[in-house]
């Protein structure tokens, strides 16, 4: 690679102001706060390609159109003089942009590097909360780069950005006006409603929801490990299986849930079995997109909320329908004031004495069809042959995990072009990582077992 250039992108937006945290804002906040300064964890990458025929100076109007539409990017985190955190969002200003040129490099392999190394550092309060970087191959723009703060941006929201800055590279590629901006929600906008009769409401409800599922949770969801923890502390392992894809798929087809749910289901049997309880109880990581408004919203909209599970005397048939319905239910609470539950948390130890485990969350990205890796449904025997093969591809990696977190356990679950991807994040004073590497290996296991279990009744 040669050395990089840069560019100024001027971007001018429509709003500009300091405005409260939004509710997915505050909950944020808190990762924010505990894990500071170690923040590059925070940072978002997202790789969008460029049209062909697309020039640089294209791109560059493209980014700051970007800009100009969605205030998430454009938006500070600061703390005010009462240490109260806000948004700030800027109006107008300029974005450095970094341009880099490849030689003999696949470009793709390119731009995700780039990403990577823009990744690296953590976002600072002078800085907007998205970085951005043009990958160039014989001087034609091939791929744009962005690093978005979590505070600003989810999973759901990166494909809205993504989604918009294609559509703007489109278009100013063929000398089209953009699409329409009317139809993207700020943050800014969310506030109308959390702050309003309709949102106190439905926080004060889903409080309930929590208050009512953490009674239910064990005072202990996981036992000391045996193994005396290790350095780093916090320790991170990754499966990667095209089996578990094409099992979880198969299952959730014929009980008729999603793979998601199936997934839930056998990590809370592992996770009951490990601590000797007869159910689990876990923050499961909503998205929180409901309707049309929150759908188009461009910022975070992620919060968590408790699920419990019951694990013993339960068939597998009845403990699948059982996390789909709980998954529901916990789904519709998703949406919250953290200052509600948190008040409702002090107030439960305070009258019963209760102090909930919540140090264990699962997060599930995974497709909601029922379908296999391959995208059409698989009679039993064909899927079964199908796991069979894919298992000998299975392999697990080790991940820099954080020096310390929040979360003493964390399983996070999304499909990859070579199959699935599950990730268990965990405090080796819980969990060894030989431990998370069998757990990984039982909840594949487990899962294909159900399916060719079933194969052979």
């Amino acid at each position: 690679m040669t050395r990089p250039e840069f560019r100024t992108v001027e971007f001018e937006g429509a709003r500009s102001g300091t405005y409260p945290l939004t509710w997915a804002q505050k909950w944020m906040w808190r990762a924010v706060t505990t894990q500071a300064p170690r923040l590059e964890r925070l940072n978002v990458p997202i790789v969008v390609e460029i049209p062909s025929g697309c020039d640089l100076a294209d791109v560059l109007v493209a980014l700051a159109a970007l800009l100009e539409r969605h205030e998430s990017l454009r938006t500070r985190f600061t703390v005010d003089e009462s240490g109260t955190p806000r948004q700030v969002v800027t109006q107008a200003g300029e974005l450095s942009v970094e341009l880099r040129e490849i030689g003999d490099e696949a470009v793709g392999e390119a731009a995700q590097r780039l990403a990577e190394e823009m990744s690296a550092v953590p976002f600072t309060v002078p800085e907007l909360s998205v970085r951005a970087g043009v990958v160039t191959s014989v001087g034609a723009p091939a791929f744009v780069v962005l690093v978005a703060f979590h505070m600003a941006v989810d999973g759901w929201s990166v494909r809205i950005l993504s989604e918009d800055l294609a559509a703007i590279l489109r278009a100013s590629f063929r000398g089209l006006p953009y699409p329409p901006a009317s139809a993207i929600r700020q943050p800014v906008d969310r506030l109308a409603y959390e702050l309003g009769t309709e949102g106190k409401e439905a926080s004060t409800e889903a409080a309930r929801h929590w208050e009512r599922t953490v009674a239910r949770f064990p005072a202990r969801m996981l036992p000391r490990s045996t193994s005396a923890p290790e350095t780093p502390r916090f320790q991170e392992r990754c499966l990667y299986s095209a089996a578990l894809t094409v099992a979880s798929r198969t299952l959730a087809a014929r009980h008729r849930v999603t793979p998601g749910t199936v997934v839930l289901a056998f990590v809370a049997e592992l996770l009951a079995r490990r601590s000797g309880n007869t159910g689990c109880g876990v923050l499961m990581f909503s998205h929180n997109r409901f309707d049309d408004s929150t759908a188009n919203l461009s910022g975070i909209m992620l919060q968590s909320v408790p699920i419990y599970l019951q694990v013993e005397g339960l068939s597998l048939a009845e403990r699948l329908k059982q996390t789909q319905r709980a998954g529901l239910v916990a789904s519709a609470s998703g949406q919250y004031d953290p200052e509600h539950v948190h008040a409702m948390l002090r107030d439960l130890a305070r009258r019963t004495g209760l102090r909930p485990d919540l140090a264990c969350g699962v997060n599930l990205t995974l497709p909601e069809d029922r379908e296999n890796a391959a995208g059409t449904a698989l009679d039993p025997h064909g899927a079964a042959e199908e796991i069979r093969r894919l298992l000998t591809n299975t392999r697990v990696t080790r991940q820099r995990a954080p020096d310390w977190d929040d979360m003493r356990f964390y399983l996070s679950a999304r499909e990859e072009p070579e199959g699935m991807l599950v990730a268990v994040r965990a405090d080796t004073f819980v969990l060894s990582s030989t431990e998370a590497v069998h757990l990984l290996r039982e909840l594949e296991r487990l899962v294909v077992e159900a399916v060719l279990d079933a194969e052979q009744e």
